[in-house]
């Protein structure tokens, strides 16, 4: 049975206590973490334990992310019914058990994370706050530090899983094996997320940057944005030779984004912004009314 006795409000023999709030409705009694470090192509495997505190009326949903220090998703695994149970049929004398196993993507940057887990309602995507008990700084998951080693080798071609696969030779540094939608329509009011493979031809001395836009059949830009790959946090210049880095970009489709088809192009740039390479089309999309 998902739904385990207790008597005391404390769960025996769990790896972690806490007693975290979550919108004075259901309580976290703490979680189990087999490991803090993999490297990519493995997994995080998190148990969270959850009490309500009184007869729930919504059916909530769990969360489990691997994100960075400022809240970009990596890696996520969610559980529609915590622990196998409606949040609604959860009574108050009871707590679930609710396992996540969240996979490392192969290419993702080596380096310090955060694995989150939180609750929310899906049919509106809010999350419950956490009133108390909670992490500095997350307003609605508790954040558990992790790290992503590096790999005991690259990543196969198969592995990465591309979508639009490419073969671009961008200059003597950067080749660009293709891009992952994280879904193939463009969704008003949310997130457009896409993975870019790369591979270092050598070690990059340059700190590029990369420039994603959405071009309408009009050839006019609806949306452009550049920045450091990965949200900046694993600079170019950190890159070894053969090394094959997945490079995660995300814009906000705002709620009265044209209707229509695009095509997804980026373009490398030098440490000064300018153009380093021609727009390359990745693939095409199409917005959802």
């Amino acid at each position: 049975s998902p739904l385990k006795r207790t008597f005391d409000g404390t769960v025996a023999g769990i790896d972690t206590p806490r007693q975290v709030n979550f919108g004075n409705q259901i309580d976290l009694l703490g979680y189990d973490l087999a490991r803090t470090t993999v490297p990519p192509g493995q997994s995080f495997e998190l148990t969270a334990y959850w009490q309500a505190q009184q007869p729930v009326a919504t059916a909530y949903s769990a969360l489990a992310q691997l994100v960075d220090h400022e809240g970009h998703l990596y890696a996520g695994q969610d559980n529609l019914h915590p622990g196998g149970l409606p949040t609604t049929d959860w009574p108050p004398w009871g707590f679930v058990r609710d396992s996540h196993v969240v996979r490392v993507p192969p290419g993702t940057p080596p380096g310090d994370y955060f694995l989150t887990t939180g609750l929310y309602d899906p049919a509106t995507w809010q999350r419950l706050p956490v009133l108390t008990g909670g992490d500095s700084g997350w307003p609605d998951v508790i954040a558990i530090p992790v790290t992503v080693e590096q790999p005991a080798r690259q990543p196969t071609l198969p592995e990465l899983n591309i979508v639009w696969p490419q073969s671009v030779d961008f200059n003597d540094d950067l080749h660009l094996f293709g891009a992952t939608p994280e879904r193939d329509t463009i969704i008003r009011n949310d997130f457009l997320r896409l993975a870019l493979f790369w591979e270092a031809k050598q070690n990059p001395q340059v700190n590029y940057s990369i420039a994603v836009r959405l071009l309408d059949e009009q050839n006019t830009t609806g949306l452009e944005q550049s920045g450091a790959p990965s949200h900046g946090r694993y600079p170019t210049r950190h890159w070894s030779s053969g090394e094959r880095v997945r490079d995660n970009h995300a814009f906000w489709i705002p709620a009265d984004f044209p209707v229509g088809r695009y095509r997804l192009q980026v373009q490398l740039l030098d440490e000064v912004g300018q153009p380093a390479s021609q727009w390359i089309d990745l693939g095409t999309m199409t917005t959802v009314e």
